[in-house]
């Protein structure tokens, strides 16, 4: 897709319309924030996103270059400090990233699954696929239960507004996936059930 912002003032529809997702969002949020370079930038939002979104810097990268490439972004070569024989790339938002992000508070978009894709093999499967769809449960049900270790990290400071935003993001993250853990109990109980019945 080319022309991305042409008769966009905001800049933000084909953005999303992309299949952006949350990384390319926390990306230019917090570009936003500060200007960083890819690996700074991949450091702070693993530590601030926690669970919600690690990632690495390979992705982040790539999504930063995306950015650029769309006019959301900028980048300089800067000497890397303390070492005079290395340069590096600093990103920072350009006026049109800053506007996108803008409009993001503005506009209102569906909120999607947590996994879409385990829900539509349970959707469209048959009796026959128990087994698998047992162990896909199983699967997810650990997955869930680690970002579930790592989202109940000791609450921080609640003095300054990023803590306290802090705070109530690994709080929904916990609830979700309360959620998912008791939906996937469901679902196994229901498989299970069904298959006593039909012996």
């Amino acid at each position: 897709m080319t022309g991305m912002v042409e008769g966009n003032v905001e800049g933000n529809e084909p953005f999303r319309r992309r299949g952006a997702g949350s990384l390319r969002t926390a990306v230019l949020a917090a570009l936003v924030e500060q200007p960083a370079h890819g690996y700074e930038l991949t450091n702070r939002l693993n530590r601030r996103m926690g669970p919600v979104l690690q990632t690495d810097y390979r992705r982040v990268y790539e999504v930063l270059e995306q950015l650029e490439k769309e006019g959301l972004a900028h980048s300089v070569e800067e000497q890397a400090l303390g070492a005079s024989h290395r340069r590096r790339r600093v990103f920072s938002a350009t006026p049109l990233g800053r506007r996108t992000h803008a409009g993001w508070f503005r506009e209102r978009e569906p909120v999607p699954l947590v996994r879409a894709d385990i829900y539509a093999l349970i959707a469209f499967s048959d009796p026959e696929q128990a087994p698998q769809l047992l162990a896909k449960l199983d699967e997810y049900e650990i997955d869930c239960m680690e970002m579930q270790e790592r989202a109940i990290e000791a609450d921080v400071e609640r003095a300054s507004w990023r803590s306290r935003m802090l705070n109530v993001t690994r709080a929904a993250v916990s609830e979700q996936l309360q959620g998912e853990l008791r939906w996937i109990t469901r679902v196994r109980r229901e498989i299970e059930e069904y298959l006593l019945q039909a012996r």
